[in-house]
């Protein structure tokens, strides 16, 4: 059955169980509307398979959902044929597009490129979107956790000896590293109640000769922990308040940033929580930490700024094993609070190959 009869199909059953459900279709035998639905489930199991099929066309494609369509050369899932499809660029930042087991995530749903200092030049030569843009730029905006990341990108980009740490004087600035021959630059602004980036984000605007080819933002646990008092006092939904009107304020700015500039926005990680942290427990919680996760997912939904979350679940393992065997090694786990490196390595290569394999496979697109 083709793609389109059956979903013609699956739409009559949907509404004649509509019309009996709802007491309009009361004419309709019982035992018709039992006929039907198994009919339905059946249906519904088909067009599963086709989906994962290799036999899926292009008009089948569904651009909104990241349903794995290629899977690596080591990787199968039983009965499922391996699709060699395009790439929806937004699924490399997804959760739903990962296997995560023994402090690793396995992608499913596309092949995954290393990037080593060579191609993350290459790759950030070719971000610059506007023909007035005559640099590179790169910002990482946001808490610790995101300077974390920029410091795994930095490790990267500095491998080859030709980038070099740039001396800094700005209270906001942490970090940047620069090219000695190439106009690229990487940058990293410690922004963690978001009060700096609304006046940079308009400046851009303003001078889109200087905007940044990648931005990418993470903030939520330092509100939570400022919010301490509140959330003790009137709970989670008044203690969210700042942070909910942040992301509301700047959310304009960065959509109409979008148009020359790659906008990412990454969830916060669920914290370790360990006694040493006795007093934010409730506001550190993975309820808190959902809370605020889904409110900026919900927020996000439908703009050009991308919400990453696939880093999560791997976290998660990594704040089981430093939970369980805690040992400050920077690599694991560097204390209560912060995983190691290792961790932030396979994030900074979930980040690259989203923002990278456009430009080097084209499999891959972003919208």
């Amino acid at each position: 059955m083709s793609y389109h009869k059956l979903w013609l199909l699956l739409g009559g059953i949907a509404f004649m169980m509509f019309l009996y459900t709802n007491n309009i279709g009361h004419i309709i035998m019982n035992d018709k509307v039992n006929a039907l639905k198994t009919i339905y489930a059946e249906k519904m199991e088909d067009l599963k398979a086709l989906l994962l099929s290799q036999e899926i066309t292009s008009e089948a494609y569904n651009e909104k959902s990241c349903i794995p369509y290629r899977y690596p050369s080591n990787y199968s899932v039983p009965g499922v044929s391996r699709a060699l499809k395009p790439v929806k660029m937004s699924c490399l930042l997804n959760q739903t597009c990962y296997l995560y087991k023994n402090l690793t995530a396995i992608n499913i749903c596309y092949e995954a490129r290393t990037y080593n200092a060579s191609a993350l030049h290459d790759c950030a030569l070719r971000t610059r979107r506007s023909a007035n843009q005559n640099k590179s730029y790169w910002v990482f905006s946001g808490n610790s956790r995101v300077k974390r990341l920029f410091d795994a990108v930095r490790v990267i980009f500095k491998a080859d000896g030709n980038a070099v740490d740039r001396v800094i004087q700005h209270k906001h600035s942490t970090g940047i590293v620069a090219h000695r021959h190439l106009p690229i630059y990487i940058h990293n602004y410690w922004d963690p109640l978001l009060e700096e980036l609304p006046r940079r984000v308009k400046r851009w605007l303003a001078y889109p000769n200087e905007s940044p080819a990648v931005l990418h933002i993470g903030i939520g646990v330092n509100f939570m922990k400022w919010s301490l008092n509140i959330y003790n006092e009137l709970g989670q939904e008044d203690a969210a308040k700042d942070f909910k009107a942040a992301v509301r304020r700047v959310l304009p700015y960065l959509q109409e940033l979008t148009k020359h500039t790659h906008v990412t926005w990454w969830a916060s990680e669920h914290a370790m929580n360990r006694s040493v942290y006795t007093e934010y427990r409730k506001v550190w919680s993975r309820n808190n930490i959902d809370y605020y996760n889904n409110f900026l997912k919900r927020q996000l939904h439908g703009s050009n700024i991308e919400f990453m979350d696939a880093h999560v679940p791997l976290g998660d393992l990594y704040v089981k094993s430093c939970t369980d065997n805690f040992v400050s090694d920077n690599k694991r786990c560097v204390d209560h609070v912060h995983q190691g490196m290792d961790a932030f390595k396979q994030y900074a290569s979930m980040l690259l190959n989203y923002i990278c394999n456009e430009y080097f496979d084209p499999a891959y697109h972003h919208r």
